[in-house]
């Protein structure tokens, strides 16, 4: 009976959190964020001309020449979800697929290291912070890649070298931050000889040549090695010393932001604290590994918020192997009876919390999910007018960055600046992306000559909540035409 009862509320867990992600998913029409748009395309490009092409949408872009997929092997895994009939509607289910892989992963420690009674509580805690959950419903490589890093965790832990091989492999070939697996090992195994006085060495040597294996074998090589360079070493370092424009992941979150989003962590961690000074019980090897890791990814969040979202899963998993070892070793819970009490326990607490965080998740959605649909409902409807008015092969010049993927997706007949991250500009011509900063600000003269002679630009797209001088100055200039336009930007032609 008690048996029966706690696979029924596991499976009640799991199905909550799987429809909790199509439900999210699909309460607006448009994708979530940015990237999605730009991911779907580059799969159905792979599915038209093979794994090798010149990128010559980013004109003025390290990657006109020097072009590297580094989300490669996450572009196959897309491409059956471009043969829908709208391949954004196929981004859409292709992160709903990969949310519910991600939570599969996450399973698959919970059923290795937590007691089977707290399982089901601690799968419904994984979806109480509202910012969590929009993350998982972007369409992009980050949540395969959060996948592959539990996978990885657990196979580092159990000392299975085969896995640690293909999971690093895979992860490599599908997120820019592929290499870092390489740290996960040595963390573990640093873990490893201070609690056991052993150092698996068959680890590192596994991850390292893996590593190199998979830049090795990716179509692009090797210019998937100054890829990993410009993104993976050079972006954290100008997010940290400034200068350079960057995505909103790279920011830190408010305190209030933070506890609004994240309610579990903080209480969570009070919760270790109490147990730790005043139980102190003995935990297990994993325990400890999680830890390390959670508090690395903890600790990156206050520079960034998208360490956040690493560390999330990472601090559910520790609370919930931490309350597994206090459950285990200090008080016995393995005979009936305490079992029976610690089942009506995880029964209690889990629907308390879901009455507690569940209006509060919900609300953070739903806001989130209207900034989301009014904002690329903005670009579709651009995008879509750029490919059916402006010819084929023109370069379209974009006041910021971060339009280019919404229109690389939707409209790949033209070409634009820098479809990726603007440090691929930088790095590539350090006058041109000066110069790029300069127009869009308002900051010439003649924004006529630059656009027409600098970047040999016909057409233009810019956005109206942080150009206003340049708009000014297209206003101001019968030279301009302005195509067409709505609350949020406008096109417009040089004359």
């Amino acid at each position: 009976m008690l048996k029966n009862l706690n696979n029924l509320l596991l499976v009640f867990a799991l199905l909550l959190g799987i429809i909790t992600i199509i439900l999210t998913q699909f309460a607006i029409p448009t994708l979530y964020g940015t990237d999605g748009y730009l991911h779907i395309r580059m799969a159905d490009l792979i599915k038209e001309s093979g794994p090798i092409y010149d990128f010559h949408w980013a004109r003025f872009s390290v990657f006109s020449q020097f072009f590297a997929d580094k989300s490669f092997f996450y572009h196959l895994m897309l491409i059956p979800f471009t043969f829908c009939p709208n391949i954004f509607f196929g981004a859409k289910l292709s992160a709903c697929f990969f949310a519910v892989l991600f939570l599969s992963a996450f399973f698959t420690l919970l059923s290795k290291y937590v007691l089977r009674p707290l399982i089901p509580l601690f799968v419904v805690a994984l979806f109480l912070s509202g910012h969590f959950l929009c993350a998982l419903s972007l369409p992009r490589p980050l949540t395969l890649a959060m996948a592959l890093s539990l996978l990885a965790l657990y196979f580092l832990i159990e000392k299975r070298l085969w896995g640690i091989a293909i999971v690093t492999v895979v992860y490599c070939l599908s997120h820019v931050s592929g290499p870092y697996i390489l740290f996960y090992a040595l963390l573990t195994e640093s873990v490893r000889f201070f609690s056991k006085k052993e150092f698996y060495l068959k680890s590192i040597i596994a991850v390292w040549l893996s590593i190199f294996f998979a830049y090795l074998i990716h179509p692009n090589f090797p210019n998937n090695f100054l890829a990993f360079y410009i993104n993976g070493v050079l972006v954290p370092i100008h997010a940290i010393k400034g200068g350079l424009q960057h995505g909103v992941g790279l920011l830190p979150l408010s305190t209030r932001e933070f506890l609004l989003n994240y309610p579990l962590v903080m209480i969570g961690l009070l919760f270790l604290a109490f147990l730790g000074i005043f139980s102190r019980p003995r935990t297990k090897f994993a325990t400890r590994v999680i830890f390390v890791h959670a508090a690395l990814f903890l600790i990156l969040s206050f520079l960034a918020h998208r360490y956040l979202v690493h560390s999330y899963p990472l601090i559910i998993l520790l609370l919930a192997s931490y309350t597994s070892d206090y459950f285990q070793h200090q008080t016995g819970f393995n005979n009936y009876r305490k079992n029976k009490l610690l089942v009506a326990g995880s029964i209690f607490m889990l629907f308390s919390l879901i009455l507690l965080f569940g209006p509060i998740v919900q609300k953070t959605v739903r806001t989130s999910g209207a900034l989301f649909e009014e904002r690329n409902s903005h670009y579709e409807r651009i995008g879509s007018w750029m490919r059916e008015n402006i010819p084929a092969g023109e370069l379209i010049f974009h006041t910021g960055w971060s339009d280019s993927p919404y229109f690389f997706g939707i409209n790949p007949k033209n070409d634009y600046l820098v479809v990726l991250h603007p440090i691929y500009m930088y790095w590539g011509n350090l006058k041109v992306y000066n110069l790029y900063r300069n127009v869009s600000a308002g900051r010439t003269r003649d924004l006529y000559f630059f656009l027409k002679h600098a970047f040999k630009a016909k057409y233009g797209y810019a956005g109206k909540k942080n150009y206003n001088k340049f708009i000014s100055q297209i206003r101001k200039d019968p030279r301009f035409k302005i195509l067409t336009e709505d609350g949020r930007g406008l096109v417009f032609k040089l004359d």
